[in-house]
């Protein structure tokens, strides 16, 4: 019996750890549509995520201060009045699935799945389904990208105040609640 216990111990000592792996930001895109005055959409991004995935959960922190929508006026309200980037510097995304999801993809595989996350913004975290396609590229990159929008809604992160603020300092009529959310991200196994 101790010689079983000792072959056993011995097994699971020498087993690999679970695997860690780090979102690649250069590689990685997050990005949503604004539409304004009820027909112009406009495409944005965020040039600063960091993250992790590790044994069946995701984390990812969004740079809010990195917004980027291709007008530098632009993207200096949105910092300031929408985000408030001085007190509310990041979002967090977390996400739980089955962590066989990722073990049992092999290199060229690809799975669908839905997701279930929470995403933290200004203090007010919402719960999420997102479906995700999960591609594993080679032994050591895999990722993750929205299969479908994520709607994201301004009002369930009380910010319908500062999209007002928005919408009066740029003289527009109406700008959307809902904001179509895609993502691609890429992670790397360390």
């Amino acid at each position: 019996m101790k010689r079983l216990f000792a072959l056993a111990l011995g097994i699971a000592l020498s087993a690999p750890a679970a695997a860690e792996w780090t979102l690649d930001n250069e590689a990685s895109d997050l990005n949503y549509i604004s539409i304004k005055a009820g027909h112009t959409g406009e495409v944005n991004e965020f040039e600063q995520l960091s993250g992790s995935l590790e044994e069946g959960r995701a984390e990812v922190t969004i740079d809010l201060a990195s917004v980027d929508t291709g007008v530098d006026i632009r993207d200096e309200r949105m910092r300031d009045m929408f985000f408030k980037v001085d007190n509310f510097p990041t979002a967090e995304l977390t996400a739980e699935f089955e962590a066989t999801l990722v073990k049992n993809l092999f290199p060229g595989d690809m799975t669908r799945a839905r997701v279930s996350g929470e995403l933290t913004l200004q203090g007010d975290s919402q719960e999420l389904e997102m479906p995700v396609r999960l591609l594993r590229l080679d032994e050591d990159t895999l990722v993750a990208t929205s299969a479908a929008p994520v709607v994201i809604n301004a009002a369930d992160f009380g910010l319908t105040e500062s999209l007002k603020a928005l919408r009066e300092v740029a003289g527009l009529d109406t700008i959307s609640r809902a904001v179509p959310v895609h993502f691609n991200l890429v992670f790397r196994r360390d």
